[in-house]
């Protein structure tokens, strides 16, 4: 629930939706659909599916992820991910991926500036690798998780008629790119009731000219608090979100949050640096119906000061079923 930027006086109700199906019809396969509403028009949609023990030597993964961003682009992105369970805790990964990016804007006049978004197609393989030591439906634990790939394919920038053709021209169609993720998360039982919660996500892309619909997007509930959410579009950051939890019971406890970010945008040749931080005080509680999270969040960045009339409030309910 945040502030309506229309201005209108009104709050705006965002909404996300993770539903995972784990060991399907008991053959081991997992189901993830993952559905947000950012904004009135902008709306995200991840699916995924799981097949375990494909020959007896690895799980075989497909994904599926769109994003529309209001009248302006649409992403969709198709990935094929081959599995290799190295020890219970471990596992390496091979995957391919195709990216279609598309313009939405219905605009006629020939624009012969170059656009901040681009229609284009990618086609990428990488690597990856993953580490955990603990159960997350267990909260009060000590464990440690650490994720990261690596990618490589090559772009192709694709005409549109609205644009002027000496655009193309200054810009290379088919490009080298690069594309590095990683995520880490630490937590560690302090005494009795307190318990420390330590996330550190990075990114980066490297492409001789990056567009706003390449981008990294930051900013929300699970990223940035304190910001709407896919606030921020990044070529490269680095985020911390730090947690003191005191449990009262098994799944309830309080805590203090504060998400601090470094990160850079590039977008036509110029690079700006923003250091964005979000905090705050939430609760969480184990209820019969699953658990329940309310967080208050107040944010600051290089062209927002912290303003009690722009916090934001983020509420949700996991379900075990």
């Amino acid at each position: 629930m945040l502030p309506n930027s229309s201005g209108n006086g009104k709050a705006l109700l965002t909404g996300e939706l993770n539903l995972e199906l784990l060991n399907l019809f008991e053959s081991g396969k997992e189901f993830n659909l993952h559905w947000r509403r950012m904004r009135e028009e902008t709306q995200s949609l991840d699916v995924a599916i799981k097949v375990p023990g494909i020959l007896n030597s690895f799980d075989l993964a497909a994904e599926y992820f769109q994003l529309k961003e209001d009248t302006t682009f649409v992403n969709r992105v198709a990935r094929l991910k081959m599995i290799f369970n190295i020890t219970p805790r471990s596992s390496f990964n091979w995957f391919t991926e195709i990216k279609s990016a598309g313009l939405l804007s219905e605009e006629q006049e020939i624009n012969s500036m170059i656009p901040e978004n681009a229609d284009f197609s990618l086609t990428t393989f990488g690597v990856g690798y993953s580490y955990k030591t603990f159960n997350k439906y267990n909260l009060f634990d000590d464990g440690l998780s650490l994720q990261f790939g690596l990618s490589a394919g090559k772009r192709k920038i694709n005409q549109n008629p609205i644009f002027s053709n000496d655009i193309y021209e200054s810009l290379d169609l088919v490009t080298s790119f690069y594309q590095l993720e990683g995520n880490g998360i630490y937590q560690k039982i302090l005494s009795k009731n307190w318990q420390f919660f330590q996330r550190i996500k990075t990114g980066f892309l490297f492409n001789k000219h990056l567009f706003s619909n390449d981008l990294f997007r930051l900013g929300g509930f699970n990223s940035l608090r304190g910001f709407n959410e896919n606030f921020f579009f990044a070529s490269e950051f680095l985020m911390s979100n730090s947690e003191i939890r005191l449990f009262f019971e098994q799944s309830s406890f309080l805590f203090a949050f504060a998400d601090q970010a470094w990160m850079t945008i590039d977008k036509n040749g110029s690079d700006v640096q923003q250091y964005p931080l979000g905090f705050g005080l939430g609760l969480q509680l184990g209820t019969r119906s699953g658990n329940f999270s309310f967080s208050y969040a107040l944010g600051s960045s290089r062209n927002t000061s912290i303003d009690f009339n722009q916090s934001k409030i983020h509420f949700g309910l996991i379900s075990r079923f």
